[in-house]
This record gives structure tokens, sequence and C-alpha cells, in this order.
């Protein structure tokens, strides 16, 4: 017990400690993104470096834990016995490997290619040396031997759990507490099954995310980053094996994908919807669980509650093979009953109508090939307008397949043209981005749930759609002297997200 409290202790503070350093010490600074993606639901600097008070509290907490009592053969209240051939030292080897791929990210924004490799080299490290899965129980089946596919099938769980704990991570407070919900579930598990050595260590990691929570809940002074998310996806990813491993057979059952049910269902779906809807699946949109929620006007701090609970429900299935003699393939099954009736309370269409869902697939993917040609080249889509008026409506026209809802474009105090649709919207839904090079402003507003297609892709192209508008416009426009427009000014971009009035612009001015 004394080992107990003083992992979740020690962890908690640490984590604590390093947080509010992270926050208040300047050092965040480098952590923050400088150019926001669209699909963001912050527009202000935060700093995305609450993984290091995560991975400190954590992997500081064991090692402290282990030296002062971990080498101490059979001592009372002693759990924790990691040698260092032991498959949990190779563990902790692993976890500061994939902070440090996470770290990288978070620092450098490298490719995503270059980061999945980093996953992928640290999870066949933790497989091949220390993860020894053979054999899995099935629903019905019973237990089955995995022989070939026992390594595959364990790097690829690792790696497929750490990016679903990165994707979910898309609201203050929500990657975190889901983490917590979790390592409780996985935390009883555990001490049912005599597994005490992975009780200390749940108890250490969620000692740790909960001193980061702290200050990641509505409104969060601090984001966990890829080295937090990264991070708590491969300890969930590897603890869940090692915490439902039964100690008799050496046989895994699916419980911990029904534990990880909210971030793994949202990652699947997010692959199977944007391969309906044409889009790569490594792109990022605006559509994902949390996003449903604030579409159907739940708050930010509503929806997290929401999947929460959600993950408190799957949890709770889990919970119940252990404590209640009941059917394993019953609790499988009212899991997957309980997912699908969650993504149809989300309202995603290709759950409601699904062969509406697949017969629009190529009528999507053209349009989305479609709009990523002409902004691509929209610099010959410009020039072979002679006139201002021949120019604006080129905007126009890719402004409509945008779904831009309105927009501006202004000299001074000139208006050079405006356009309101005839849509009407709860203003609350917008967003709005606003160029400028000197004297020259130009706004778009356009619905947040309209950018549900390759969100990171349409800001890029919008930047680049302005940059080139903005050369046709020197181009065009004469009224103002050259010094005025000011040619040379840098091109800035700011974004808002309060509450944007339309009404007060005309409708199709020019």
């Amino acid at each position: 017990m004394n080992t107990f409290l003083f992992s979740f202790v020690i962890s908690l503070l640490l984590s604590t400690a390093f947080t509010v350093l992270l926050i208040y010490s300047g050092f965040g600074r480098f952590f923050t993104r400088e150019d926001p993606s669209l699909r963001d639901a912050h527009i202000k600097e935060i700093p995305r470096s609450g993984g290091i008070g995560i991975t400190i509290g954590f992997l500081a907490t064991i090692v402290l834990a282990y030296g002062l009592v971990g080498g101490v053969p059979n001592a009372p209240d002693n759990p924790l016995s990691i040698g260092i051939k032991d498959p949990l030292f190779i563990f902790l080897i692993g976890g500061f490997g994939i902070f440090l791929v996470g770290l990288s990210d978070d620092l450098w924004n490298i490719r995503i290619r270059y980061k999945l490799l980093g996953q992928f080299l640290v999870a066949v490290l933790v497989s091949w040396f220390g993860l020894d899965v053979r054999y899995i129980e099935l629903p019905v089946y019973g237990i089955q031997a995995l022989g070939a596919f026992a390594f595959p099938l364990t790097v690829f769980w690792m790696v497929g759990v750490m990016n679903a704990i990165n994707l979910i991570d898309g609201l203050d407070g929500l990657a975190s507490g889901i983490a917590m919900i979790a390592l409780g579930g996985l935390l009883a598990i555990s001490f049912i099954q005599g597994n005490l050595t992975i009780v200390v260590f749940c108890l250490a990691l969620i000692g740790g995310t909960l001193g980061f929570w702290l200050f990641n809940k509505t409104p969060a002074s601090i984001f966990m980053g890829d080295s937090g998310s990264l991070f708590l996806g491969y300890c969930l990813s590897t603890l869940c094996i090692w915490g439902v491993m039964s100690p008799d057979t050496g046989a895994i059952n699916l419980l911990p994908i029904v534990l990880l049910a909210v971030p793994i269902l949202d990652t699947l779906f997010s692959f199977f919807r944007r391969h309906l809807k044409g889009i790569p699946f490594y792109s990022a949109d605006k559509d994902h669980m949390h996003h449903r929620l604030l579409a159907k006007g739940y708050t930010p701090g509503q929806s997290v509650m929401i999947l929460y609970l959600f993950s408190a429900g799957f949890t709770g299935l889990t919970l119940i093979v252990y404590w209640e003699p009941i059917s394993y393939l019953s609790v499988c099954l009212a899991a997957m009953m309980l997912a699908y009736l969650i993504l149809f309370f989300l309202e995603y269409k290709e759950i409601k109508s699904p062969l509406q869902s697949i017969r629009e697939t190529a009528s999507l993917k053209k349009q989305r090939s479609f709009v990523h040609a002409l902004s691509e080249h929209i610099d010959i889509f410009f020039e072979k307008d002679t006139s201002l008026d021949d120019l604006i409506k080129s905007f126009s026209f890719w402004a409509s397949q945008m779904k831009i809802e309105f927009y501006s474009i202004k000299v001074g105090s000139h208006f050079l043209a405006e356009y309101k649709a005839s849509l009407s919207v709860d203003e609350h839904g917008y967003r709005q981005l606003v160029y400028e090079q000197g004297i020259l402003e130009i706004i778009l507003n356009f619905r947040a749930d309209e950018l549900d297609l390759d969100s990171d892709a349409k800001g890029r192209l919008m930047d680049q759609v302005i940059e080139a508008l903005i050369k046709n416009i020197h181009r065009l426009y004469h009224e103002v002297p050259p010094e005025r427009m000011d040619y040379s000014a840098p091109l800035h971009r700011k974004e808002t997200t309060h509450s944007i009035s339309m009404n007060s612009h005309p409708k199709n001015v020019n």
C-alpha cells in the first residue's frame, strides 16, 4: 500500500510542478504553433508542452519507487520489482523513445512519415524484446494461437492506439480525461488479477496525467502536444495488454479494445468516412466525435463530459467481465451496440444513410479534386482577367466552391467587393479569417462545419488563393497610388471565433 500511495502522490506532484513551470517560465513559447490549423479549437497561442510534465511525472516516479523499495526482495508493501531483463524495463526505454518522437514533432513539426516511422520503431523494439503476446481469447472460438501474426498485430495495436489518443486530443481535457478513465478500469482489472506491478504503473500514470489535466481542463492553459498524446497512447496500449493478460494461460482477450473504445471508434470511423468523402486517411478534418457534439449545440465543456460518460460506459462493460459471471460474448456484443448508438446519436450520415453516402462517394471525390486543382492553379485562373470586375467574379466562383458564406475586399475605407450568402446560419457557427497587407484587407467568413473536408489542406489553399488575389489586385487596381497600397508590406493572417455579425453587409454588392 505504501508503494501505491507513493506512486500516485509523487507522480502527481512532479507533473503538477513541471506543468506550472512550463506555463509560466516562458519555455512553452518554443512549443506554440505559429500557423494554427483551421481545425484548432483555439486561436490564441497556447504552449503544447504538457507532455513533458506527464512523462517526467511518470518515469521519474517509477525510477524513484524502484530505487527506494524495488531493490529489496520480498519487501512488505512492495509490488514493484523490475530487473534490467524484465519486459517492463524495455517498456520504460520505449516510453522515453516515443516521448522524444512526439517532442520532435512539437518543436519542429516533422513530416508525418517520419513520425510514423518513429512510432513503428518503438513498437517493434518493445514487441520484439518485451511484449510477448502469443495467444488471444475470442468470443465463441476460445483461446487461439496467434502464431506468425503475433508480432505484426502487436505492433499494429501499439501504433494504432498511439494515433487514436493523438486524434481524440481535440478539446480541453478530453484526451487526458479519457486516458485516466481507461487507466482507472485497467487498475481495477490488474488488482483483481493480482498484477500489482501494473497497478503501480497505472497509479503513477494517473497521477502524472491528473497533474497535467488540472491545467488542461476548460479553459486550457497548456496542451499535451504530441509528446503527451503519443506517450499516453503508448503506455495505454502496452499496459492494457499486460493488465488483462491471463496469469494462467498467458492469453489476452478483446477487452482492451472495449476499454479504449471511444478513441478507437473515433479513429476507425474517421478513416471510414474519409474514404467515403474522398479524403486521404491521413488528412485532418473537423468531423470527429467532439466536433459532432459541438455542431449539435453542446459547449466544449459539455462535449467533453459527454465523451467522458461514453468512455466510462465502455469501462464499466469491461469491468463486468471480471466482477460478475457474465458471458464474455455478451459484453462484446453490448459494446458493439453501444458504439453503434453513439455514432447514431452523433448523426453521422454514414450511419443514418449508408447507401446514400456510398452513392455520393464518387461525386465528393470529383468535387475535392476540382477544388484542389482550381486552388493549386489559381494564378493561371486569375491571370486571364483583364479588369477588376472580372477578377472579383473569378474569386467569387472560387469562394462558392470553398463554401465561403461571406467575404469582403477593402482598400482603406473603400470596398472593392462584398458578398453575403442567402443561407441563414447561426452566427456562432462561423469562423473568420482576416488577411491584411498595408491598407488592403480581405475578410472570409465560413461555416465551421463546412471545413470537414481536408481542413489543413483547405487552410493552405486559402492562403495560396488570397496571395494570388492580392497580386492580381495590385495588377488591376490603379485608383490608389502604389506607395499607399504598400506592395512590399508583409501579408498577415489572423483568425477569430467570436460571434460574427453579417447583417451589416449587403448581399452581392458587385
